[in-house]
């Protein structure tokens, strides 16, 4: 008698090694597309203009905690006796807590700040979408995924591909 199992999309759980949820994927992605484009932009020449353009708004901080979340694992920090996934994921939440208050500390001392003209002691308005709710997003996205998915329903259970009624 032949057996099948019914296609169940939650069957595994997030602290399974086998399986990323999708907001660590796009985090890891966002992370690697930061990681890359912060040296581009702050130490080649041609990109002088847009990095001026973005220093208002991104500040002087550099998004250290993106590169940090993607050296993890290669520093050996992804051994862990829960797991994996369990302990990355709570490594890069406490990243993001600690950008956050990077982000905080940092707006209330440079807000209304005088900049005397200078493009680079600008600080924009825009300053704590960068600083304060980019964080804040990637934090619920990995405090998401950090919670146990559903358990399967009774209709994913085994099933006999034999188990038809003929009368």
């Amino acid at each position: 008698m032949s057996q099948t199992i019914a296609h169940d999309p939650n069957a595994l759980s997030a602290d399974s090694p086998h399986r990323v949820p999708w907001q660590v994927e796009w985090f890891i992605t966002f992370s690697v597309v930061v990681s890359v484009l912060e040296p581009l932009l702050t130490f080649v020449s041609a990109f002088k203009f847009t990095r001026e353009a973005l220093l208002p708004i991104t500040g002087w901080s550099s998004p250290f905690y993106l590169f940090a979340a993607l050296m993890f694992p290669f520093l050996g920090g992804h051994h862990s006796t829960t797991g994996s996934i369990r302990g990355y994921l709570r490594f890069c939440r406490r990243l993001m807590v600690i950008a956050l208050v990077f982000g905080i500390v940092d707006f209330v001392r440079t807000n209304g700040q005088e900049d005397f003209g200078n493009p680079y002691l600008i600080v924009s308005s825009w300053r704590p979408t960068w600083t304060i709710a980019v964080p804040f997003f990637w934090l619920t996205m990995l405090w998401i995924a950090r919670t146990p998915l559903p358990k399967p329903s009774p209709d994913f259970q085994v099933h006999s591909a034999h188990q038809t009624n003929r009368t």
